[in-house]
């Protein structure tokens, strides 16, 4: 939900935790309505792989119910996840290892959202939520792979540069801003 939250300002009017459900099948989901008219899908999906480790298909819990699932409503919206997803493998963000979210139809599935004291757990437990994020291997992640890398040697008489990992020469930032 946190990921959400940061772009509640620009069309975002609801997130909620919850489960996508089917038959005795179960994943952890975030509901987003949102206004088509003040943000994108496409924005939407941007905050969603900026929010989540997408070469880990399990997020916060080991366990197949915390899978790192696009949920989509109809094709334009899953040829949307399938194009970002083709766009971020092939920015190189990632090095070698596999994106292995997946993108699956909403039909079949009904969202059954959290309890009222499980929504926006994250902004009301701070501390745990970051304790989470550096249990699970994601605060490193995230570290890892969206910290600029600064070099102040000198190469070539040009010294003190940034390297940003994500940028707009290899795609990433067209995906994350959701302009591709």
């Amino acid at each position: 939900q946190p990921a959400y939250e940061s772009i509640k300002y620009i069309g975002v009017k609801r997130s909620r935790a919850g489960v996508m459900k089917r038959g005795d099948e179960a994943v952890m989901a975030v509901e987003v309505v949102y206004d088509p008219k003040k943000v994108s899908y496409k924005r939407l999906l941007g905050a969603y792989w900026r929010a989540i480790d997408p070469t880990n298909d399990l997020q916060f819990e080991k366990a197949p119910e915390a899978s790192a699932v696009i949920w989509t409503a109809d094709e334009s919206e899953a040829e949307a996840a399938k194009k970002s997803k083709e766009l971020l493998e092939k920015s190189g963000l990632f090095k070698s290892k596999p994106l292995v979210t997946k993108s699956m139809p909403m039909a079949g599935w009904m969202f059954e959202p959290s309890a009222d004291s499980e929504q926006r757990w994250a902004a009301l437990n701070n501390a745990a939520w970051e304790k989470g994020l550096e249990k699970s291997g994601r605060a490193a992640f995230f570290d890892k792979t969206y910290k600029p890398i600064t070099t102040t040697a000198c190469n070539d008489g040009v010294c003190g540069y940034v390297y940003f990992p994500c940028s707009d020469e290899n795609g990433c930032n067209a995906v994350l801003r959701g302009s591709f």
